[in-house]
């Protein structure tokens, strides 16, 4: 008896299974979005929900058309499942967005920070949503092609994405518009293009000029009473959302600690971003919120400008991470390698 091998199946099928694949399961955060928005609930809402799907699988599948060639298409869709994967987690449980600052963040992030995020539940969304669609792809047989047939086939597959990427954009144009002029946080949801283009942006560099930062409160002076000096102790804590705060009114009481001591709470303040990397920058610039994130170039903070007023600044940082440029010109003291047992008798890793 004759055993005929397994039959091929030309690159097509598994990008377009893969672009489907990211484009629905991998979106669950943005679907959600739209859901606690009202989008989906007003009118026309279900055919952006599935004209966002659509738009965005044809785009993964005229990207992966592109390098649709035998040593470059499966790591390519491997590489894929598994950013839209942690994309999708980390966005869904941790309600951030992936943007060039989250992704400078992350490459900032030392073992200590990632081992806590290491969870039972990152450990079956990599499995469900990359692992497995990654060994089925890995384990198909693909035809291809001699490589001027492979160029037709790769721009043919690139134009018609295209081409359905366009008819999709006309068909829901107008609750599209409305809806990312309104929201222009959801662009930052949509994996995992929102990774390619984070991880684009942080690799050149963004936009901002390099070289000497600008000068800030150079002419700075002290006035203080004679006597005693004064110190000022300024502990910057970790993250945390203001809404859930039981001091700022959530409905359970959130922060008893902090109540009893009656603190001043700012409610009107907004944080540059979700990650340290742009936040802590951010809270120390002379800019506000939206200069900072339209910068053209980095500026002094107010580390430097107390130092010009001859105050004596020291940075005390007990994460690894560090500050992120903050501290790049006072003295500094970094303590997170200490284990003080009388401090640290129970210290999470």
């Amino acid at each position: 008896m004759q055993v005929h091998p397994q039959r091929r199946m030309p690159a097509a099928l598994p990008v377009a299974g893969a672009s489907v694949w990211m484009a629905g399961a991998g979106n669950a955060p943005l679907w959600r979005a739209l859901l606690d928005l009202g989008v989906l609930q007003s009118h026309g809402g279900w055919l952006l929900l599935f004209a966002l799907a659509g738009m965005m699988a044809a785009a993964l599948h005229a990207l992966l058309s592109l390098v649709a060639w035998r040593p470059v298409l499966k790591p390519a869709i491997v590489v894929l499942l598994f950013a839209s994967a942690l994309g999708a987690h980390f966005m869904w449980t941790y309600h951030v967005v992936i943007d060039s600052a989250m992704a400078a963040n992350t490459l900032q992030t030392d073992w200590h920070e990632v081992h806590a995020l290491l969870t039972s539940r990152l450990a079956l969304v990599v499995l469900a949503g990359a692992a497995l669609p990654s060994w089925m792809v890995w384990r198909a047989r693909i035809d291809h092609r001699p490589w001027r047939q492979q160029v037709l086939r790769n721009l043919g597959g690139a134009s018609m994405a295209i081409v359905l990427f366009a008819g999709l954009l006309l068909l829901s144009f107008q609750p599209l518009a409305s809806t990312m002029r309104n929201h222009k946080e959801l662009r930052y949801l949509m994996n995992p293009l929102n990774t390619l283009y984070a991880a684009a942006r942080t690799a050149v560099g963004g936009s901002r000029a390099k070289g000497e930062l600008a000068p800030a409160g150079r002419d700075a002076v002290l006035l203080a009473p004679a006597g005693k000096p004064r110190l000022l102790v300024l502990v910057l804590g970790e993250t945390g959302r203001s809404g859930n705060f039981g001091l700022n009114g959530y409905a359970r009481d959130t922060t008893p600690e902090l109540g009893r001591l009656q603190p001043a709470s700012f409610g009107n303040a907004w944080s540059c971003g979700t990650s340290t990397a742009a936040s802590v920058p951010c809270m120390f610039s002379p800019l506000g919120r939206e200069g900072f994130l339209a910068r053209a170039r980095d500026t002094e903070n107010l580390l430097d400008v107390l130092q010009h007023a001859g105050v004596a600044v020291l940075w005390v940082d007990n994460q690894p991470g560090g500050c992120k440029g903050v501290c790049d010109r006072v003295p500094t003291v970094n303590t997170s390698g200490l284990h003080d047992p009388a401090l640290c008798a129970r210290r999470v890793p």
